[in-house]
């Protein structure tokens, strides 16, 4: 039986698909075909809302489990019908953690060469914090994900720092897979009796095990004592001598080659569960997995997962029973039976699931706050000031304290001492640490959620005086813009951290002007790319602007340059991004421009289908009488805007 066929028993049956949230939908199948790709994808975007034309996204993590569980059901999918993957993953899976000798990436690269599948695929980077909730939390609701039920204020916190779009990821159960995509070394039988062995290693230092975290990995461990789990494994050693069969020990410093040569080559696994049992499932080894008694581990309340471990295997506890074990009834289950049969059941919403959907989404919005606070605050501990960034209006400095005379007069040496210091040179010092400019910060919350992060540096300003406050110095003036949606809106000034000197600030509200009569369309000077936008039966053109390709324009006064604008939207990003322009005028900054905006369904770029332009948004800029040279440039790296210029 290939693959093809071995996919269609798994996935179909009796006018059913087996969805990847484990529960079966109907499927209407043409009679000229045998599989209607189409009919594939209106299950998937009608029970799912997911659209198989674009990439699916899921989430892994470092163990070997992991990573098969979240692929294994898109493997089998790709055999009847390509598809394309986002595998998410953070910083830590960059870097070899617990002593692996390959990432989580590596991982990932060497076990689909092992599938021998085809399926394509790419790794879009989120933040760990982010990820760790997408592994906690999943919808209980049928058909639907929590990413639905969520309030936009939290859907658009999100979108801030995970660049996917979330209709398109799924939550594949870890407990509820089905039969195992088969690897090249499927079946192999070992010639010799040995045993490999996997000793689960809690984490470093027994107090970390705390009661939270231990009902997490409870079934993994046979006790929180250590004296009691070690002489578990010596008496599983003596009894495997006794039997004499070989050990090998397996242990996460061995490369993905090296743990599948061992495990396809040995008689059986003994491991507990976890990632090592998941690769002798792949390879069809058998496999006892130790899963201790209930009164050994009173405390833990984890439910073991079972399910997911019919292929093979056997749960023993006692050492003799493991070391004693029938290896040809371990050999002879039938594992599409077992599969089958979990797989026909039927699952429908319940009051129970429906109210753990109503807890799991206000845990998940909990959490989001919570991350996206946390993230606010690591990224504006990172953030350095920029030279001449203006985005403040007034900042006042406190006069310097007057020294006060000494009382007594000092001694003659220290008169003379002085006097040979180079008074010219600490004069001219400082001076010039006068003139030098004053990096400062403050932060703008919009509506409560979109928290703009305004770094400044400006140099004190003699001509700048207060009435009410004579003695203090202040710096130049600066402007940040904000283009707000119509409505009503809230807007939160907040100080940044490590602020030294109080910051003036002053909040002023603009309409936007009718354009009218009389407008002029502009080009830039210079420019990269061109691109023309669709908009209905109307053809636009747009100029690209990046923060590595700013565009010069020149345009003549007295009048008002308004710049429209709108984000490039790639397949990474969320439905809402937001973006900053930058205008210049030769070495000084205009103003800085802060926009929010959401992918256009009424626009199409041309030649560019991978790309979807944003809503419009736009900023008027005064120009003065006379010829003026503006540059514009996109403050955000990494991201593009496409740019029109209208003189009126």
């Amino acid at each position: 039986m290939d693959k093809f066929e071995t996919a269609t028993k798994v996935l179909f049956d009796g006018g059913r698909i087996l969805l990847p949230t484990n529960r079966w939908a109907k499927y209407h199948q043409l009679e000229h075909e045998l599989f209607h790709h189409n009919s594939i994808d209106s299950v998937f975007l009608n029970e799912l809302n997911v659209d198989l034309t674009k990439m699916v996204s899921i989430i892994t993590d470092y163990g070997y489990g992991d990573i098969v569980c979240n692929m294994n059901y898109w493997l089998w999918l790709n055999e009847i019908r390509p598809i394309r993957l986002k595998i998410l993953y953070d910083d830590t899976h960059v870097k070899n953690a617990f002593s692996n000798k390959e990432t989580t990436l590596d991982k990932i690269d060497y076990m689909v060469k092992e599938w021998g599948s085809n399926i394509e695929y790419k790794f879009t980077k989120i933040r760990r914090s982010f990820g760790n909730i997408l592994r906690t939390y999943k919808s209980a609701l049928k058909g639907k994900e929590l990413f639905s039920h969520i309030t936009r204020t939290s859907r658009n916190m999100w979108y801030r720092y995970v660049p996917i779009n979330m209709e398109q990821y799924v939550f594949s159960p870890l407990s509820t897979q089905m039969e195992w995509f088969p690897t090249k070394t499927q079946w192999k039988r070992p010639k010799k009796d040995s045993v490999c062995i996997y000793k689960y290693s809690p984490p470093i230092g027994w107090d970390l095990i705390s009661k939270g975290s231990f009902a997490n990995i409870g079934d993994k461990m046979i006790s929180r004592d250590e004296k009691v789990v070690n002489k578990y494994w010596n008496d599983l050693e003596k009894a495997l001598k006794k039997s004499n069969r070989s050990i090998k020990y397996l242990d996460y410093t061995m490369t993905p080659k090296q743990l599948f040569t061992a495990i396809s080559n040995c008689s059986y696994l003994i491991s507990s569960r976890g990632g090592f049992s998941y690769l002798a499932q792949l390879i069809g080894t058998p496999t006892v997995i130790i899963f201790p008694p209930r009164e050994m581990t009173p405390e833990r309340d984890y439910n073991p997962q079972s399910v997911q471990f019919h292929q093979k295997t056997m749960k023993l506890f006692d050492p003799t029973e493991i070391a004693t074990v029938d290896i040809d009834e371990l050999s002879a289950q039938n594992t599409m039976q077992k599969t089958i049969a979990y797989h026909k059941k039927k699952e429908y919403p319940t009051l129970e699931s429906m109210q753990k959907l109503e807890k799991d989404v206000q845990h998940f919005q909990d959490e989001i706050v919570h991350v996206f606070r946390e993230a606010q605050m690591k990224d504006a501990d990172k953030a350095k000031p920029v030279k001449e960034l203006p985005d403040v209006d007034i900042l006042p400095i406190p006069p310097p304290p007057v020294e006060k005379k000494p009382v007594k007069k000092p001694a003659k040496k220290a008169v003379k001492k002085a006097a040979k210091k180079p008074v010219k040179a600490v004069i001219s010092k400082a001076l010039k640490k006068k003139k030098k400019s004053i990096p400062f910060q403050y932060l703008i919350v919009l509506d409560g959620m979109d928290t703009v992060i305004v770094n400044h540096r400006y140099k004190i300003q003699k001509s700048i005086k207060s009435v009410q406050h004579p003695k203090h110095q202040y710096t130049h003036s600066g402007n940040y813009f904000i283009n707000l949606k119509k409505g009503q809106h809230t807007v939160e000034l907040l100080e940044g951290k490590n602020q030294k000197y109080p910051v003036l600030i002053r909040v002023i509200a603009k309409d936007f002007e009718n354009l009218g009569k009389g407008k002029t369309i502009l080009a830039p000077m210079v420019h990269q790319n061109a691109v023309i936008l669709i908009t209905g039966n109307k053809e636009i053109n747009y100029y690209e602007c990046t923060s590595n390709l700013p565009l010069q324009l020149e345009a003549r006064g007295k009048k008002t340059l308004r710049i429209m604008s709108r984000l490039e939207f790639s397949d990474s990003m969320g439905q809402e991004e937001s973006y900053r322009l930058r205008v210049r005028e030769g070495k000084k900054v205009t103003g800085t421009f802060y926009f929010n905006t959401e992918r256009s369904s009424g626009s199409q770029i041309k030649g560019r289908l991978d790309k979807v332009p944003g809503k419009w948004r736009s900023c008027d800029i005064p120009v003065k009488k006379g010829k003026h040279t503006y540059s514009i440039e996109v403050a955000d790296k990494d991201k593009t805007v496409l740019t029109r210029f209208i003189l009126y």
